[in-house]
């Protein structure tokens, strides 16, 4: 029998970056942790995030053009790589992790790219951000899982908002921080 066709049909497009110049870009970032209001939980005992809880109460730290500026070479690598013009930040917002603490399954909407960049991430203490295929294994019907590697302070994760995805709790002592954001076209 002739093959008149093999391949994937699908393909989900990631990208996993350092962070250039992080020193810097971490100061500035932990400096504006310190300016804003930082999505932590009041409640030990309810140790899940909400994005959009937090969207509601209008927590965004920094401002789009600022950081459209700050991450200005990692976000050309992602249009590069995905092959299309510039995109436009909506919105931006940090994540503390305490002990015990977790953002549970969840994406950012149906359109864009989102992005992690971990600033405070100890890969002894801590796991990265989970995501979670849009469809199930054919064979099994198992949702099928992908945790990134070689994650440490300084990684910049870009994934296409869609993409359902949480963290695991925190089990250590040790807080970790996570920057996010938001891409539309």
């Amino acid at each position: 029998m002739d093959i008149l066709y093999q391949g994937s049909m699908f393909q989900i497009p990631f990208l996993h970056l350092k962070v250039k110049d992080w020193a810097r870009k971490k100061q500035y970032l932990m400096d504006s942790v310190s300016r804003n209001k930082v999505f932590t939980m009041c409640d030990p005992l309810h140790a899940s995030t909400d994005f959009h809880h937090q969207n509601e109460e209008e927590i965004h730290n920094i401002k789009p053009n600022e950081v459209e500026t700050l991450f200005e070479e990692e976000l050309n690598s992602l249009y590069s790589f995905i092959g299309t013009n510039k995109g436009e930040v909506t919105n931006s917002w940090f994540e503390l992790a305490q002990t015990n603490q977790f953002h549970s399954v969840h994406n950012h909407g149906p359109t864009g790219y989102s992005c992690v960049c971990f600033v405070e991430y100890n890969p002894e203490h801590h796991r990265p951000t989970n995501f979670i295929c849009p469809f199930n294994n054919v064979l099994t019907g198992d949702m099928i899982h992908f945790s990134p590697k070689n994650i440490e302070e300084g990684s910049i994760i870009f994934f296409p908002s869609l993409i359902p995805h949480s963290t695991d709790p925190n089990i250590s002592g040790v807080p970790r921080i996570i920057f996010s954001f938001n891409i539309r076209w």
